[in-house]
């Protein structure tokens, strides 16, 4: 019990923080109502895990979400049509491309993140055929030409470091990179070694993947968390709606040995992967 309360103490002063790294894509700070955290409060009986400041978890926490009852669209500005599955809106651009599907947009969220922090150097991913293609070789001028399974590469112009050097490196990493690359690079962990950030991902063409945006816990140890997602066509970021019977709101219970289940997809525990 002296341990709960010493961990009750840490939330008190880790669980809100004044404002997270910041978010580059926004032209000002989310207001403080308008972010995940203020959209979805823990569960009755949970409080919220605490985080580090300026980590990883603390920017998903506090990730800016649109006004209430926004609808979901596509890429081209259409709407969902059958869009049940969505709950609160992740305020993030899709670009104007049929490209920021869902490895991408849990590629893109994780890489925004290193960019706000000024830790772009090290970002690197693969391509399905397992090339790597690190941000700093875009910036070199180095570019893919990709033929069937083979990819062979050209100089292009050297780049500077900004926004728009960051955001066509993405692009080439949507095309490329996925759930099957996603699943065969990262490194699995446990379902009971769980932290927000972390993947589950059904490797495929397509397969699908979901990133723990939120974790709660109760005096037991009992886990809810929160997922966001992306889907194809690429479409806005959003959290994940539990509709399953006697759900608290859009937590989902996260129980080791047992699958995910969500509207869209079934996660077995061994496809757990964390973002390296």
């Amino acid at each position: 019990m002296k341990g709960f309360f010493a961990w009750l103490l840490l939330g008190v002063f880790t669980c809100w923080p004044a404002q997270a790294s910041g978010y580059p894509w926004l032209e000002t700070a989310p207001e403080t109502d308008t972010t995940l955290i203020a959209r979805y409060p823990a569960p009755r009986g949970f409080r919220r895990m605490p985080v580090a400041p300026e980590s990883f978890a603390e920017f998903l926490r506090y990730l800016p979400v649109k006004p209430e009852h926004s609808p979901l669209r596509y890429f081209d500005g259409k709407k969902v049509v059958w869009s049940q599955y969505a709950g609160a809106i992740i305020d993030l651009d899709v670009g104007g491309r049929d490209l920021q599907q869902c490895a991408d947009t849990l590629i893109r969220l994780y890489s925004e993140y290193r960019f706000s922090i000024g830790q772009t150097d090290a970002l690197t991913f693969n391509f399905t055929s397992g090339d790597a293609f690190p941000y700093t070789d875009y910036l070199k001028g180095r570019r893919p030409v990709v033929e069937g399974r083979k990819v062979s590469w050209r100089v292009s112009e050297v780049q500077e470091h900004g926004r728009e050097a960051f955001l066509g490196w993405m692009n080439i990493v949507f095309q490329y990179a996925g759930t099957a690359s996603l699943a065969r690079d990262l490194p699995e962990v446990k379902l009971k070694a769980a932290r927000i950030g972390d993947l589950f991902i059904a490797p495929g063409f397509p397969g699908h993947t979901v990133m723990i945006a939120d974790m709660a816990l109760d005096t037991s140890g009992k886990r809810k968390v929160l997922l966001v997602e992306g889907f194809s066509p690429a479409q806005d970021a959003h959290v994940l709606r539990n509709l399953l019977p006697f759900s608290s709101g859009d937590w989902y219970d996260l129980e080791d040995g047992k699958d995910l289940i969500t509207p869209v997809w079934r996660f077995t525990p061994n496809q757990l992967h964390r973002m390296k």
